[in-house]
């Protein structure tokens, strides 16, 4: 029994310590400076790569019009659903860290939003 009291300390330690890697340094993230992570990263890519082709594809004949609609109402849903979670201010990163719902949330967004990317019609 004791054994297992220890592993269970052990892990119990190395899972804070990991846990602690994930979350900003208290020392260098002030609160006017955002914690900008893995998600709030990946929305300014994509929303830099919507802000490039929705321009040149609403001019390109071979595009049909309902894919770019598509395209267009993914953009506006991307934006919206930032608004909503923080995400461009690092705030959904943060949640992440601890809340599994909202970490299923976003990756079924995730994999809505590369569906819509990836369909060509």
């Amino acid at each position: 029994m004791m054994g297992s009291k220890h592993v269970d300390q052990a892990a119990h330690r190395r899972i804070t310590n990991w846990r602690n890697t994930l979350l900003p340094d208290a020392d260098t993230t002030s609160s006017d400076t955002p914690y900008i992570g893995s998600i709030a990263r990946l929305y300014s890519s994509v929303c830099d790569l919507y802000r490039c082709i929705l321009p040149k594809l609403s001019s390109d004949e071979s595009i049909p019009t309902s894919l770019y609609r598509t395209l267009e109402r993914g953009y506006s849903s991307l934006i919206l659903w930032s608004y909503d979670y923080g995400v461009a201010q690092g705030k959904l990163d943060l949640a992440l860290i601890h809340s599994r719902e909202i970490r299923e949330a976003t990756i079924s967004f995730l994999v809505r939003m590369f569906d819509v990317l990836s369909t060509r019609k």
